[in-house]
């Protein structure tokens, strides 16, 4: 890691969390791991400011931890300075949720990547406290929107930990995305009651945002953006039809998709779609994105599917 990248992750960290968090963040940049003993040792802060900017830090998912080789009731933490980095692109995401899910997703949003993580109540009274009309359908549309993003990845449960001294993750992907219900009752009487929800709901889920979701979205656009600017709108649109079926047989960072036939594409794109020269043209503008120098398509060996 370069010295301009580590003074830069310093700065965020100074700018989100002040400096106890930032002298933490600085040591760990050094090292590949610390024991919070080695942390006070080499910083001199006191025991409860290392625990404090330890547990902020992992609350926004900067650092993790394991246990010692040699001990598994000691933990050791390590710093992931490229989440660090992520800050930088918050704007980036506010705009593109709000382009994408409204005024309604861009506030949950917001608060969601302000909190690091927090229940689903938490974040919609949140949100409901900066919106501009305050009345049951915005309560009614915030948690719809809510369970919208889930469905959609943006948001994901944050995994259950175990109660070892060194807290180790438990089914980490066991229903990511399952939103129990919210109801709007229990919301209201929430707000009405200015309790803290973490200390009334039962059920406590987490969530955070997940970043790789929105990553995907911003790397899908640019390659559909390339293709309308190679070829055409049409191409464009057969393209990303070919990305959304690709997203229900392959990973979303696989380097190659399993393949896709030109039926398949024809019959989302039937279902989905008006665009009549595209249907009447498809296989000659499958044709034409698989030819083009780009190379984001390639036909399998039958030559019937990309």
């Amino acid at each position: 890691m370069s010295i301009t990248a580590m003074k830069l992750c310093s700065m965020i960290l100074q700018e989100n969390f002040g400096d106890v968090v930032r002298t933490v963040g600085d040591d760990l940049f050094c090292t590949k791991s610390r024991t919070i003993y080695e942390i006070i040792k080499k910083t001199n802060l006191s025991r409860k400011q290392v625990t404090s900017s330890l547990a902020i830090l992992t609350q926004y998912r900067l650092v993790s931890y394991s246990s010692i080789e040699n001990n598994e009731q000691i933990a050791e933490y390590m710093l992931h300075y490229d989440k660090i980095l992520l800050f930088l692109r918050y704007p980036r995401y506010m705009y593109f949720i709000q382009k994408k899910k409204g005024d309604l997703g861009a506030l949950l949003l917001e608060e969601l990547l302000r909190s690091g993580m927090a229940i689903a109540h938490s974040v919609i009274i949140q949100a409901y406290a900066n919106t501009d009309v305050k009345n049951d359908q915005t309560l009614i549309e915030l948690r719809d929107t809510f369970i919208d993003m889930v469905g959609e990845k943006f948001f994901i449960r944050c995994p259950e930990m175990s109660d070892d001294p060194v807290p180790k993750i438990l089914n980490e992907k066991n229903g990511n995305f399952q939103v129990s219900n919210i109801e709007i009752k229990e919301i209201k009487q929430l707000i009405d009651s200015n309790k803290d929800p973490e200390n009334v709901v039962s059920e406590k889920v987490y969530w955070t945002v997940n970043f790789d979701k929105l990553h995907q979205c911003f790397r899908d656009k640019v390659l559909i953006d390339a293709i309308e600017r190679q070829i055409d709108a049409n191409a464009a649109e057969c393209f990303q039809f070919i990305i959304s079926l690709m997203y229900k047989t392959t990973e979303a960072w696989e380097p190659v998709s399993n393949a896709i036939s030109i039926g398949e594409i024809k019959r989302v794109i039937e279902k989905k779609s008006n665009n009549t020269e595209l249907l009447r043209h498809l296989e000659q503008y499958v044709s034409i994105i698989e030819k083009d120098e780009c190379g984001f398509l390639k036909k399998d060996e039958t030559g019937n599917a990309v």
